[in-house]
């Protein structure tokens, strides 16, 4: 559309060039030179704004919006306190977001989130065996209980802002991190 505006002012242009002086044609020409800048740095309407946003806090019900916008399963719950929990699986496994640091707004906006999954085994690991884990692997926290049953946890802070981008970042991590835990204690 700005294309042919343009073409309509360069014909508008070069008739009254031809009808009258060069001081006429000068506001003109001026528009048609800057009317291209003026428009140069507008966002596309098309474009994901989303993409842009930086959080500085989160709703359950933004996570699961977003989560379930890249392809995965987001069922939106409640934790015991009240705050919001989506639950979700990844590498064929289950696991669920906690929110943390939650306002008393409704939704509750939250500060942070932790990624955890929870596995039941026949037979228990030991404390060695999961501090391996810990030592060689960033991202994922693992844990057992006093069955020797495996935890995963992965914290996220959202104050201080993080764009969806950077969301998405950690998803694709836990996602690494869980199929390799999955792979280690044999599940």
């Amino acid at each position: 559309m700005l294309r042919e505006c343009f073409v309509g002012f360069i014909d508008i242009l070069s008739q009254r060039r031809a009808s009258q002086s060069v001081s006429a044609v000068l506001p003109i020409a001026f528009v048609l030179i800057a009317l291209p800048a003026l428009f140069a740095d507008m966002p596309d309407a098309n474009a994901d704004t989303d993409a842009k946003y930086v959080y500085t806090n989160i709703t359950g019900p933004e996570l699961q919006r977003l989560i379930q916008k890249w392809g995965y399963r987001a069922e939106l719950d409640t934790d015991s306190t009240g705050d919001p929990k989506i639950n979700s699986a990844v590498a064929g496994a289950n696991f669920s977001i906690y929110f943390y640091g939650c306002d008393d707004q409704t939704p509750k906006r939250c500060d942070s989130i932790s990624f955890s999954a929870a596995f039941d085994l026949d037979n228990g690991l030991t404390a060695g065996y999961i501090n391996e884990w810990n030592r060689t692997k960033r991202f994922g926290n693992a844990w057992i209980d006093d069955e020797g049953d495996p935890f995963l946890n992965m914290q996220v802070n959202i104050d201080g802002g993080i764009a969806e981008e950077g969301i998405r970042q950690n998803l694709d991590w836990w996602e690494i991190g869980m199929s390799g835990y999955l792979e280690y204690i044999g599940w």
